[in-house]
């Protein structure tokens, strides 16, 4: 049964199958200091796809710093990745009558989330790689811990029920255990008028964080699924 979560976009993302990393396609796009208490480098920002079986298109979900690289060198059918994520955020919070809780994420993505050692994908759709959604982890640190946050997923409405918003979350854990030292937490915000896509995250492997309050109202989550760095 279908939860309310494949119809809410900007606080959530929209259900559906999964495939696998497509083989071979991995390349890192950073290289990374080995997070605490762990002994190798992760591997960083994979820019292999994850996509549909045989016979199918599937969107792709690529990473930010991908898509700049290839923007930059002129290659066909690259989307400026800063236009990218600009429109399907914009577009998401406008549907919603939401707004940014930083401007500056939106409007310099690369430094507001990639300059802190986070990280972004965008979800790029069909043969003219039209971007349709994307997510951000961010990474907080102060003096005493360093935490991980998943924001700004978003999937534009033509997308929605065809598994993009399954598709960017299971990218972002894939990172998540990559460069996440252990006992560092990933978390997010599901704002009150949002409430009903808990089931989502929960089936994603996040819990309902009773504990902790949230600005601004709103359900806190905490990811305790298999993919928590060991």
């Amino acid at each position: 049964m279908r939860d309310a979560m494949e119809d809410i976009v900007g606080a959530g993302a929209v259900a559906g199958s999964i495939a696998g990393l497509a083989q071979g396609a991995y390349q890192p796009d950073r290289v990374v200091a080995a997070p605490a208490g762990r002994q190798r480098a992760a591997r960083v920002a994979e820019c292999g796809s994850l996509g549909g079986g045989p016979g199918q298109r599937p969107p792709v979900v690529v990473p930010y710093e991908t898509m700049r690289r290839s923007f930059d060198s002129g290659a066909p059918k690259s989307p400026n990745p800063l236009e990218a994520w600009r429109s399907v955020t914009t577009r998401c919070q406008e549907e919603f009558g939401a707004s940014a809780r930083n401007q500056d994420i939106i409007a310099d993505p690369a430094g507001a989330v990639l300059g802190g050692g986070g990280f972004i994908w965008i979800a790029l759709k069909g043969m003219n790689r039209e971007p349709v959604g994307c997510i951000a982890l961010h990474r907080h640190k102060d003096d005493s811990e360093t935490t991980w946050e998943l924001g700004e997923l978003s999937v534009l409405v033509d997308s929605r029920r065809q598994g993009v918003g399954k598709q960017l979350v299971d990218m972002l854990l894939r990172q998540y255990q990559e460069a996440a030292g252990t006992g560092e937490p990933l978390w997010l915000r599901v704002p009150s008028a949002f409430e009903a896509s808990s089931p989502f995250f929960e089936r994603m492997g996040f819990e309902g964080d009773t504990a902790s309050d949230t600005d601004g109202g709103g359900l806190r989550m905490v990811y305790r699924g298999a993919r928590a760095p060991q």
